[in-house]
């Protein structure tokens, strides 16, 4: 988990809180956080796609909660692939978002 904004008042350093830095329009990422956040994207894309997986076999499709869930994958894969563009499960993830018409 990345520790919050609160933290900077604990007194820790800004250097172990700030996990983002924007500056000239390119965003630096801190290194302690790159494992929390992959970690956390790739569960995401794996909780999606198990639980749409299930859901097409019990027959149910529920277009709000596919859309939903598509919007997730969306960003989760855009986290995994800005720390590892080597994650072929988040091609994967995008193609098919690309194929069902949710992104371009």
């Amino acid at each position: 988990m990345l520790p919050s904004p609160s933290d900077l008042a604990k007194g820790a350093p800004i250097e172990d809180t700030m996990a983002f830095v924007l500056e000239a329009h390119k965003l630096g990422i801190a290194t302690w956080a790159l494992k929390p956040i992959f970690k956390e994207a790739l569960h995401m894309i794996r909780r999606i796609t198990t639980a749409s997986s299930k859901a097409r076999e019990r027959g149910e499709t529920g277009q709000d909660d596919e859309k939903e869930d598509m919007m997730v994958d969306e960003m989760a894969t855009r986290a995994l692939l800005l720390i590892n563009p080597d994650t072929y499960t988040a091609w994967n993830v995008r193609k098919r978002l690309i194929v069902g018409g949710y992104l371009r």
